[in-house]
């Protein structure tokens, strides 16, 4: 069950850096621009989220084998951002709307 949080606090955290870049903002938010401290807050926000997917996988699993569970699964909240942002943006799209991003 950690894990899975770990997941989600991992995809949250990718999902605020893709907001961060503007291609994926221009197809989440309609072309609305943003400041760069609007900028530096989510990268803030998304550092602070990966990290937190960290400690939950180490403190759960240990060192030895939480640090290659953590690395497998930032790859996979990655690519499930990415593909998702490609393929399926309508959830990223009603997720941005819910939370006035």
């Amino acid at each position: 069950m950690i894990t899975l949080a770990s997941f989600m606090i991992a995809f949250a955290g990718f999902t605020f850096i893709a907001l961060t870049q503007n291609k994926p903002r221009k197809i989440l938010c309609g072309g609305a621009g943003q400041g760069q401290s609007q900028k530096r807050w989510y990268r803030l926000i998304a550092t602070t989220l990966l990290l937190l997917s960290l400690i939950l996988i180490i403190s759960n699993e240990g060192w030895s084998f939480g640090s290659i569970m953590w690395g497998t699964l930032i790859t996979i909240a990655a690519m499930t951002v990415s593909m998702g942002l490609t393929f399926f943006t309508a959830p990223f799209r009603k997720l941005v709307r819910v939370t006035k991003l």
